[in-house]
């Protein structure tokens, strides 16, 4: 399932899979809430494994579809495809439960190696996106990893650690 509110764009993405083998893209369709629409009205046996999701739509944006999309279908795989880099957008759609981000100036061919990286199990990001989250763990870790560095260094222990969880 493709969301994406231009009409060019999904026309590029359909000639890009219309004779691919492995990835049939059953819906394209303009705004998150027909395809929420769609998605209810689908027998659970045929709901799609991936959508692929702008989050510059119309109506509701792509980042609130994430949360009801996988409220509709806790199965399948959101990838992101837009062309936002921004940390806020990328921040946002990974908490939300994206699975994957792309920006839109990757190829086809990374597309498609995209999709069948998130079948597999893998999250496919682009390089920028993932250089970006690289950066934010390092600079602004979590309190768990701030825990596990001060014991590594010798600063705590693993009883301080795991009252870090609590």
């Amino acid at each position: 399932m493709l969301i994406e509110d231009s009409p060019d764009y999904r026309k590029v993405i359909d000639l890009a899979f219309e004779h691919d083998k492995f990835i049939h893209v059953t819906h394209k369709i303009a705004t998150a809430e027909r395809a929420l629409d769609i998605l209810r009205a689908t027998d659970p046996d045929k709901y799609p494994d991936v959508i692929l999701l702008d989050l510059g739509l119309p109506g509701m944006s792509g980042q609130a579809a994430v949360t009801h999309l996988l409220t509709a279908v806790p199965t399948v795989k959101i990838l992101v495809l837009t062309q936002s880099d921004k940390e806020e957008d990328v921040l946002h759609a990974i908490y939300a439960g994206a699975t994957g981000y792309l920006l839109k100036s990757s190829g086809i061919k990374q597309l498609k190696e995209g999709i069948k990286n998130l079948i597999d199990g893998g999250s496919p990001l682009d390089a920028k996106v993932a250089q970006f989250i690289l950066r934010t763990l390092r600079e602004r870790p979590a309190p768990a990893i701030r825990g596990l560095r001060r014991i590594i260094s010798g600063g705590g222990d693993s009883q301080s650690y795991g009252r870090g969880f609590g």
